[in-house]
């Protein structure tokens, strides 16, 4: 069936990512259950996209705009804060506070001038330490099938998966 989801502000450190971003590598996070991080994300593959999407190229509206399957836009997180989908545009976007300047000026802006489509208040933006835009999902997901929804949130043209972790994500089915 369809998955239900809502537009939220959350603050940054309440997000559970996959990974712990060393900047030059990533560590799996002691705090996310691994069999739902489907992707192997302690390469330099992941330390490369998160490198792309908050370098100078940045473009906020591309984590802003929705996007029904979650593989792009607002990452989508779980009730419990575990980030289901955008692992890498969370870390992404917490470089982007760690840096501070226009890129964070501009992820600001989009999220205020997208926020009223969303049901949301844009002076909320400005009330918050670091806020992020997500989609919460309300529905309500046996285990299995929150595993299997990650691994189709995950799959993307812009980082295809390996074959090594296609077969080990097989291999958990």
């Amino acid at each position: 069936g369809e998955i239900k989801t809502r537009f939220e502000l959350a603050e940054s450190d309440s997000l559970v990512a996959s990974h712990i971003d060393n900047v030059d590598q990533l560590t799996p996070n002691d705090k996310y259950p691994a069999g739902l991080q489907p992707r192997s994300r302690e390469t330099m593959e992941s330390v490369t996209q998160i490198q792309q999407i908050s370098g100078s190229n940045f473009r906020p509206r591309s984590i802003v705009e929705a996007d029904v399957l979650g593989k792009s836009g607002e990452p989508v997180v779980g009730l419990d804060n575990l980030v289901e989908s955008g692992n890498v545009r969370i870390l992404a976007l917490r470089r982007i506070y760690k840096e501070g300047g226009k890129k964070l000026d501009s992820y600001k802006a989009e999220m205020k001038a997208w926020a009223r489509t969303y049901g949301l208040d844009p002076a909320k933006v400005d009330s918050m330490k670091e806020p992020i835009l997500i989609r919460r999902r309300m529905s309500d997901l046996s285990p299995e099938t929150r595993i299997i929804f990650t691994q189709h949130a995950n799959v993307s043209d812009f980082a295809a998966m390996r074959s090594s972790e296609l077969a080990m994500n097989d291999a958990r089915l």
